[in-house]
């Protein structure tokens, strides 16, 4: 592969992927650490007022929200996060093509000794790259976030285990104070890796579906309007299918019906058997059936013909004439 076409995509998307990791790290690191702020008594006194009204938009269990592994999941729908992952998708899969034909450097490019699908492909691996890393920042705040992060426990009266008993004896005497423990103790780092690679997995249908868009169109800002209404369309039918039960049909004809990293994160800690299994059932929240996996492939799969389509189309019209 061109090393001067590697450079030139990696100088193209620099700026952008260290703004959007340094921001992915401080915020995924400050959202976790707010947690600290907030006891569990008083988050579950705010919560379950308004489940019964708007529980149904969680995607998981009230039990499993009200835990600290599903506060900390709260940090992958963060919008900050996911649509960062969306901003780079449709930044890096818009350039691609109409990108450049756009700056009129597309002609430049294809005077140089390489081929179409050499510079597609090019395109699309350091995009790819970008993402990959993107993700591990966001999962790098969020591991720093638990490390650092200390938390309050309810007074508890002190207790006494009987000598070679499993029993344990409340003392009724002494004083009942809270016990400030790391975040660490209640929530492990690698319960974040399956989130981490749904959110990952959402970056790749994203780029994938702009850069399908960018193949066949001259003009970037065009490929960007056509790739966020169609994401803007789908956050509706999300949105709207879990608003009334008539509707709930309308989760079959989204794609971000398989973005729940919360739902993953559950599954980490509920049910670690089925956590790479495709299908599952009795999992509170888990859309279609769909297991982990399974919501995963899913992503991948929209991400994957997009790009075989984006090659085809790339491949085979006719490039404008700068203007």
């Amino acid at each position: 592969m061109n090393r001067a076409l590697i450079k030139k995509c990696i100088a193209d998307a620099l700026w952008l992927f260290v703004s959007l990791a340094a921001l992915l790290v401080a915020f995924c690191w400050f959202r976790v650490w707010i947690i600290s702020f907030l006891e569990m008594p008083s988050f579950a006194a705010v919560v379950q007022p308004l489940w019964d009204k708007f529980g149904q938009f969680s995607p998981v269990a009230l039990e499993h929200l009200l835990s600290y592994p599903g506060r900390v999941a709260l940090t992958f729908v963060e919008p900050l996060v996911f649509l960062s992952i969306v901003i780079w998708g449709i930044a890096r899969g818009s350039d691609a093509v109409s990108g450049e034909l756009s700056r009129g450097t597309m002609e430049i490019v294809m005077a140089q000794p390489v081929g179409r699908l050499q510079v597609l492909c090019t395109q699309a691996g350091i995009t790819m790259i970008g993402l990959a890393l993107l993700c591990f920042c966001c999962w790098f705040g969020v591991f720093l976030g638990i490390e650092a992060t200390q938390i309050v426990e309810p007074p508890t009266r002190p207790t006494w285990t009987i000598p070679g008993t499993d029993w344990t004896l409340s003392l009724p005497f002494g004083r009942a104070e809270p016990r400030v423990v790391g975040l660490s103790t209640k929530v492990s780092v690698r319960d974040m890796i399956p989130p981490t690679l749904n959110l990952f997995c959402l970056g790749f249908a994203v780029a994938g579906l702009a850069t399908a868009m960018s193949s066949w169109d001259r003009y970037r800002w065009r490929s960007i309007g056509i790739v966020s209404g169609i994401f803007i369309l789908q956050m509706m039918i999300k949105i709207g299918a879990k608003s009334a039960e008539s509707l709930a049909f309308l989760e079959r004809f989204t794609f971000l019906s398989a973005f729940e990293p919360q739902v993953q994160v559950q599954v980490a800690v509920d049910y670690p058997a089925q956590l790479w299994s495709w299908r599952m059932a009795g999992v509170a929240g888990a859309a279609d059936g769909w297991g982990p996996l399974g919501s995963d492939m899913i992503l991948l799969a929209i991400g994957l013909v997009s790009y075989l389509a984006a090659i085809v189309v790339f491949c085979r019209r006719d490039l404008p004439a700068p203007i």
